[in-house]
């Protein structure tokens, strides 16, 4: 089931395109670039300590040892990969020049996936990445503050049939049609990038259920909309049930994980909706 169900995944993945070249410029061009270009989507679900870099369009390089890694990657993926971490740097640099804790380190934060997949951030830092046709960001915040972080953008498009009967369970149902399939799936998406690095793993996203509320009448319509949703994996009840919050805008479902420390201490308000 594991790998029918990420099969599905990188399928669609696979099938959304995008353009840009991958380039080099500095610091204070790349935070107009990115300010002047996407800021607002991502921005509008998280809370002001947790620093958002996001753009519409592609820029930044690689380093070193993460050019190396991507070596062999398709050209699409180049420039996904170069941006999203673009955009965490920046991300980064707001956060140490806004925040008195962490402290800065004195080397640029180079994100060279491990073994699993995921980035893995400085000392005293939590955040997460996103990118998909259009769009690239990365949110990150003090781990003193935040137990995690987890946020993903996909186009607002339906899920595909196929996709929607591996990961859409039978209490979802009555919230997946048209683009909140999409909704549905990019909720599990952040979800996913928030548990992972707190040690809950082993589990299918079939075993995750989402509860989504839609808040305006918009929404209801099928237009720009956002609300709010609840993620849990049934299969762990000793895994945190996640709260979340999620948009509809311009061509783009994007959805926000925020969980606090402790963590047996979450704050309803980790969302701002």
């Amino acid at each position: 089931m594991v790998n029918r169900v990420k099969a599905a995944f990188d399928e669609m993945k696979g099938s959304e395109n995008t353009g840009g070249t991958e380039n080099s410029r500095g610091l204070e061009h790349l935070m107009s670039t990115a300010e002047n270009t996407g800021e607002s989507l991502m921005r509008s679900l998280l809370p002001p300590d947790i620093y958002v870099a996001e753009t519409t369009g592609d820029f930044g390089h690689l380093r070193d040892a993460e050019r190396e890694y991507f070596a062999s990657a398709v050209p699409k993926r180049v420039r996904e990969a170069t941006t999203a971490r673009s955009c965490a740097r920046l991300a980064l640099k707001r956060l140490y020049l806004r925040e008195p804790e962490p402290t800065e380190p004195p080397t640029e934060p180079v994100f060279v996936p491990r073994a699993d997949g995921s980035p893995a951030w400085p000392a005293g830092v939590v955040g997460s990445m996103t990118h998909c046709a259009g769009y690239r960001a990365a949110a990150v915040a003090s781990a003193h503050r935040y137990a995690g972080i987890g946020i993903d953008v996909e186009p607002a498009v339906p899920l595909s049939a196929a996709v929607q009967e591996l990961i859409v369970r039978d209490e979802e149902k009555r919230f997946a049609f048209g683009v909140y399939s999409k909704v549905l799936f990019s909720a599990k998406e952040a979800a996913l990038k928030t548990w992972y690095p707190l040690g809950f793993r082993g589990f299918d996203v079939s075993d995750i259920s989402v509860a989504c509320d839609v808040e305006s009448a918009a929404g209801r319509r099928g237009e720009d909309a956002r609300g709010t949703f609840t993620a849990r994996i049934l299969t762990m009840p000793d895994a945190p049930v996640l709260p979340g919050g999620w948009v509809i805008e311009g061509g783009f479902v994007a959805t926000a994980v925020v969980f606090y420390q402790p963590l047996n201490n979450v704050r309803s308000d980790s969302i701002i909706i």
